[in-house]
C-alpha cells in the first residue's frame, strides 16, 4: 500500500490521497481479513499524516465507533456489496473527505502534464480519429459497416463525468 502511495506522489506531485478503509463482511472469516487490511490502511495513512503528506482517510468500517457506517444491515443479497443506503453512507463518508482536504488547502489542480483536467481532449481525440477513417472508407465499407450493430465500446474516460470542487 505505501509503495503505491508513493508512486501516485512521485507521478502527481501535487496530489491529494483519499484512503479509504473496507466495509464490513457478513462472514466472520472475511471480516477478520477486511479488520486486518484495514489495520494496515490505517497505519500507511497515519505514517503519510504524520509525514506532512496530503492525506485524508476515508473511515468506511463501523469498528471504529464512528457514527453512520455501513453495517452488515447494509449488505445487499450477495452478501458482498451494499444495499442503496450503505452506498449513500459511503459517498457521505468520501464527501466529508475530500472536504476535509479542501479545508487543509489541498485540492490543487495538477501539474501539466500534457492531459486534459477533465480528460475531454482524449475523447475528442477519438472521435476525430473515428470521423477521419469513416471519411477514409470506400463507400462500398461504408455499407457493409450500416448492415452491422455498433459494437464499438465507448471510452470509460468519456463516460464517467468529472467533478471539480474549485
Amino acid at each position: 500500500m505505501r509503495a503505491l502511495v508513493d508512486y501516485l506522489f512521485e507521478a502527481s506531485p501535487r496530489a491529494t490521497i483519499v484512503m479509504s478503509t473496507i466495509i464490513t463482511s457478513p462472514w466472520d472469516n472475511v471480516e477478520d481479513c477486511v479488520k486486518s487490511a484495514n489495520a494496515q490502511i490505517r497505519q500507511v495513512a497515519m505514517d503519510l499524516i504524520r509525514e506532512g503528506k496530503p492525506v485524508v482517510m476515508a473511515e468506511m468500517h463501523h469498528d471504529q465507533g464512528l457514527p453512520n457506517r455501513v453495517e452488515k444491515k447494509h449488505i445487499g443479497k450477495d452478501n458482498m456489496h451494499p444495499i442503496d443506503a450503505g452506498y449513500f453512507l459511503m459517498g457521505d463518508i468520501f464527501i466529508d473527505s475530500i472536504l476535509d482536504a479542501e479545508e487543509q488547502g489541498w485540492l490543487r489542480a495538477p501539474v501539466n502534464n500534457g492531459i486534459a483536467f477533465d480528460g475531454e481532449a482524449e475523447r475528442h481525440a477519438e472521435e476525430a480519429k473515428s470521423e477521419k477513417q469513416t471519411e477514409e472508407k470506400k463507400p462500398e465499407e461504408h455499407a457493409k459497416e450500416e448492415e452491422k450493430p455498433n459494437t464499438q465500446k465507448r471510452s470509460l474516460r468519456a463516460a464517467i463525468p468529472i467533478i471539480s470542487l474549485n
